[in-house]
Parts: C-alpha cells; structure tokens; sequence
C-alpha cells in the first residue's frame, strides 16, 4: 500500500510539472534555466547507469533475496530503497518532461522590413440599393458600417448620357465617407454612351469630348458644391473585357484631359483596368493580360491599377494569390515606370468555389470557414506589395443577381448573396438572414486594424507551416509605434505559435480576438469581442498563442473599441 501510495503521488507531481511546463506563458530565459539541470541530469544518469549496471543488478538481486529471508522486524531497509526508487522515477520521469521537445512555431516580425509604407486598407463595395433599407434597417447598417470602418469604399452606380441616375443612398453613402475619411472609388457600370458599339473602333472625338466633359463637371459638382473631398478615384466602365486597348486608351486620355480641363488634376485619378482574371480550363495559372496592357499603352492617364478577382480556394491555400500578385505588379512597373508610386489594389474579392453555377450567389458567406479564407486572402494581397483588397459586397439587397427582374419582395433567386448580412431578410421571410454573417468578423477587424496609412513590414513563417500565413502592419500613433499581427490557419492541424518582433523591448500590453469554430466571441450586436487581454509582454521575447485548428488570431497593442462608433486608437 505504501509503494502504490508514494508511486502515485511521484506521478501526479509530474502531471504537474507537465502541465507547467507547457503553460504558453512560461518564457525563454525560464525554459534555459530549466533545460541546463535536466540536460545535467540525464547525462549524468547515463553515466552512472551505463558504467554500473551489472554492480546495479546485483544488488538488487540480493536485495530481492533478502527479502524473502528476513525477518519482517529487520525490513526497515526495503522501504528505505523503495522511497529511493520512487524518488527516482519521479526524477527520470519528470526529466523526460523537461526534456521532452515542446511543439512551438516561431514566427519573426521584422519592424524595420518594410513591404508597403502607407496602404489604402480594406474596403468594401457600397453603393445604390436595388432594393432601399428601411430607416430602421439603415440605422441598423450604419452601426455595423461604424464598427468596420473600412478604408475605402467602391461606389458605382448606373449611367446616363454622362449624367449619374443618383438615389438617396449615395449622397447618404459618400457623406459617410467623408465624415470618417474613407476614400471613395467612384464609377459607373457602363460608360460612356455607344461605348460598345465602338468596342473595336476607335470613338467619334466630338462625341467622346462631350461625354467626358459632362462626367468631369459631374465629379467637380460632387466635390466642390456637395463637399465629397472624398472622391479621389473614377472608374469609367465596369470589367472591360470586351473592348479593344485602343477604345479603353482613348477614353482614359479623354476622360484625363477633361478633369484637368475641370480643374480636378491632382485631385481626382482614373483607376483601371478593373478586369478580371483570366484562368483558362480552370488551370491553377491566373493572369491579368489586360492590365498590363493598360501599364503599357495608358500608364500616363492612370493613378491607380486595379483588378477583380475570386480565385478558388487552392489558390488561397497554396499561396498562389501572394506569388501571382507579385507577378503582376513586378510587370506593371517595368512597362510604367511611373507606377511605383500609385497605388495596387483588389477593387473586387470574393471566392468563387461554392457559387452557383446559375446565379451570381455564394452561400459560403455564411458559414465559418469563408472567414478563414477571405482573412488569408487579404494578409497575401499585403505582402505582395499591394495596397488594398475591397469585398464584394455589403448587402445582399445592393443588387439583383444577373437577368432577375426587380420584384417585391424579392424572391431566394432575386438578389446577388455576397454580403455580410441581407437587409431584405425580413421581408423574404427570414429575419435571421438581417444578423451578421460570420466573415464580418475577421474583415471589420482586419479593416481597423490595418487601416490607411499602416506600414506593412516582413514576417517569417515555419519552414513546414503549409496553409498558415502572416500578416503584421504598424502604425504611428501620436508618437507611439503600434503594431498589428494576424495569423491564418487554413488547415486543421494545431498550432501552438511564438511571435517575435526583432529589436521591440517595450513592454506593452495586446489584445488578442480569436475567430475559430467553437470561440469567436461577439456582443450583443455581433461585433467581434477581445478574447484575451496580455499585459507586461516585450515583444521581442516572445508572445505564445494557440490555434486549436482552422482559424484566425488578431493580436494588437492598439487600443480598438469592442462598441460604439468604430474609432479606433
């Protein structure tokens, strides 16, 4: 009884001391501490047990002997040698412990590596409804669109001879934007007039002056008389694809003389190509022929390159969008050299395996692992080089899927599902389909956290870290330095990760936001929640955290507010 008694207690003290060990706070200099006595340990209990083992195994069979000879009065010694071997477990069992290699990631921050100085952000499409939010609803959208705080806003609308069909919401949507100094890319979906009958011929010059004469005293009308300072970009037409490079060149000349004409140089750029992807046979190559094409014939008359992409899911995983978007803008610069100092920027993303084959809606968007990936597509468009990342879209209510007419109220087939809520739930028959979607988690926060003006800086994964990527951006905050990490697990497997930023000795307290499956913990409203609060960390030695599988983590020594307006430190 008593041998079993001291056994288990040698093992349950060692349970403990595994449990100690493992704590995701215990630091390095700790751990060497540690390390040197057990190392110690071992090596000296191989010596010994090597150069004495037969002296070993003799005793102990004349100790075993013993035992069945003596009398029970002389046994005193047995017990003595049992404490002794029981102590003995418990040091070779909890050496093994202190041993025992410890399954640790180490991800390195570079401060001083910088990838991107000041970025546009994350950004979201925003613009006329198809179908108008209440008042109530739109009450309910501002909230939401406060807490994200997105970086800039994509706005189009339809065209008219030059002339914008304006509802209520883009007034109400551009004076949002300038109120929180959200930059806006304007544009139309189709412009300008007999645009495609002259999709391979050159634009009669007296119609094509005309029509961009009317859209620069438009764009003047909306910032000088209506106050939209906010304005600094215009898309003139919708994915180009199928236009010649001599009609979309000559549109962008036009349109650029007219703003100069309108007194707008230096204020208002053009952005293009806006194309979308080329992926032939659904190939795992992806390329954008027409924006190099752009860089190439019309890289004067263009302050910003954007395109579309919704890319499958191995391209997220694999790494493809960072390698291919490198690509890109590598080619841009060498056939525009003056596009080193304008911005790159994903003007539509979304991801396209899960979309109905029929209709342009993806059901993904409510479900958890949307979130994972459209986070790891964002962190690979920054450390790429490029500038910003808008998701398609807002609302499902902003627009009706393709050849749909506008009904009321809108039937399963009648709406483009896309957002990060639908604001028509309630009239459809499900007021649940209003509530957040779970991807708005990790873009809100990402939005906030990354927002303009953040320096993106170099980061290493793990060599053997597939499907995981890293994001860290920071930012001078009335004089202090600020830093944002992201972490993305795409795959199922466990990740216990240390984050160390090079030469960052502050002592400084994280936030820490977890999105996984079962832990992404919101209010009341369904905005994202701290998990966890760090205190006294320096940077430079080492932040521990744990990513039980497929997931996001958000760390940040910025001070966001988890309510209220979306302001952020």
């Amino acid at each position: 009884m008593l041998k079993t008694t001291v056994l288990k207690i040698s093992f349950w003290v060692s349970s403990l001391g595994l449990d100690f060990f493992q704590n995701r706070h215990i630091t390095p200099w700790l751990m060497l501490l540690i390390k040197i006595p057990s190392f110690a340990w071992r090596t000296w209990r191989h010596i010994f047990m090597t150069a004495n083992l037969q002296r070993m195994k003799d005793e102990y069979t004349a100790f075993y002997n013993s035992r069945h000879t003596r009398p029970q009065s002389q046994s005193h010694g047995g017990h003595l040698r049992w404490w002794l071997m029981a102590a003995m477990g418990l040091l070779t069992v909890q050496a093994g412990v202190l041993a025992a290699p410890i399954d640790k990631q180490e991800v390195v921050i570079y401060p001083k590596r910088i990838i991107t100085s000041d970025i546009f952000g994350l950004g979201v499409q925003w613009e006329q409804y198809a179908y108008p939010p209440s008042a109530r609803e739109w009450k309910i959208i501002l909230q939401r669109v406060n807490f994200m705080h997105p970086g800039f806003l994509r706005v189009m609308s339809t065209h008219n001879h030059g002339h914008w069909k304006v509802q209520l919401e883009v007034p109400l949507i551009l004076r949002w934007a300038q109120n929180h100094h959200s930059r806006v890319i304007l544009g139309t979906w189709w412009a300008p007039p007999l645009y495609h009958r002259y999709a391979h011929t050159p634009m009669p010059s007296r119609q094509l002056r005309r029509w961009a004469d009317t859209t620069a005293r438009t764009i003047a009308r909306f910032r000088r008389q209506d106050g939209y300072t906010c304005i600094h970009y215009y898309n003139f037409i919708n994915e180009p694809q199928n236009v010649s490079i001599a009609l979309w060149t000559s549109v962008a000349q036009a349109l650029h003389a007219a703003l100069v004409r309108a007194g707008l140089a230096g204020a208002v750029s053009i952005i293009g190509p806006d194309t979308y992807w080329w992926n032939p046979g659904n190939s795992t190559t992806y390329n954008f022929p027409l924006l190099r094409q752009v860089a190439q014939d019309a890289g004067p008359w263009v302050g910003l390159y954007d395109i579309h992409w919704y890319p499958h899911d191995a391209a997220i995983c694999n790494g493809r969008i960072e390698s291919t978007l490198i690509r890109e803008k590598r080619l841009v610069e060498s056939l525009d050299l003056s596009s080193r100092h304008k911005p790159f920027v994903v003007s539509e993303s979304g991801l396209i395996d899960g979309r109905r084959r029929h209709y342009d809606q993806q059901p993904r968007v409510k479900h958890f692992d949307y979130g994972v990936l459209m986070a790891d597509y964002a962190a690979q468009v920054f450390r790429a080089g490029w500038d910003g990342i808008s998701a398609w879209d807002l609302d499902d209510a902003l627009c009706v899927d393709n050849g749909q007419p506008v009904i009321h109220p809108p039937g399963k087939l009648t709406l483009k599902v896309w957002g990060f809520w639908n604001s028509q739930g309630a009239v459809m028959g499900d007021s649940a389909d209003f509530n957040i979607r779970p991807w708005f988690y990790t873009w809100s926060l990402m939005s906030r956290l990354f927002s303009p003006g953040t320096r993106i800086v170099e980061s290493d994964e793990p060599i053997d870290a597939k499907q995981f990527r890293t994001l860290a951006g920071i930012r001078m905050v009335h004089g202090h330095r600020r830093i944002s990490i992201m972490l993305v697990n795409d795959s199922e497997k466990p990740r216990n990760i240390v984050i160390r930023v090079v030469a960052d000795t502050s002592v400084t307290t994280f936030t820490e936001y977890r999105y996984f499956r079962k832990h992404r913990p919101v209010n009341a409203q369904g905005f994202p929640l701290a998990s966890t609060i760090l205190h006294t960390i320096i940077p430079a030695h080492g932040i521990s955290v744990s990513m039980p599988g497929r997931g996001v983590i958000l760390l940040t020594n910025r001070r966001p507010l988890a309510t209220g307006n979306g302001h952020t430190e």
